[in-house]
C-alpha cells in the first residue's frame, strides 16, 4: 500500500493556543491486499515561538 496526495486544512498560524485541522490523502491498495479496515497514526509537531 502507498499513500499519496497528502493535504491538510491547517491555517499555518496558531491563534489562541489551539487549532483543529484535518489531514487527508489517497491510499492505494494492492490487487491482493486483504479486505478490511485500515488505520494508522501520525505525529504532528508544532513549534510555538
Amino acid at each position: 500500500m502507498t499513500v499519496s496526495g497528502l493535504n491538510h486544512d491547517a491555517s499555518g498560524s496558531l491563534a489562541g493556543g489551539s487549532e483543529v485541522f484535518h489531514v487527508g490523502g489517497i491510499l492505494t491498495v494492492g490487487a491482493f491486499q486483504a479486505t478490511g479496515v485500515y488505520s494508522g497514526t501520525f505525529v504532528v509537531n508544532a513549534a510555538y515561538n
